[in-house]
């Protein structure tokens, strides 16, 4: 390969690395924004809540068809 050849192929890493990182960039950007968004969420999860109720069935038995 020629030195111009290499050049070549040089610059058309850095770009695709340059455009690579730019992407990498907007991601955590807006991944950033989504994780803004959660945290009014979590507070909301945070707040304790009394004791759990258990739900009582009417009748613990079956009535009997006859009766």
């Amino acid at each position: 390969m020629d030195t111009w050849t290499l050049g070549e192929r040089y610059k058309a890493q850095q770009e695709e690395l340059r455009e690579l990182k730019a992407r990498v960039k907007y991601m955590e950007e807006y991944l950033a924004t989504l994780t803004e968004g959660n945290k009014k969420d979590e507070k909301l999860q945070d707040k304790k809540t009394g004791s759990p109720r258990v739900r009582t069935r009417g009748q613990a038995t079956k009535k009997s068809k006859n009766s």
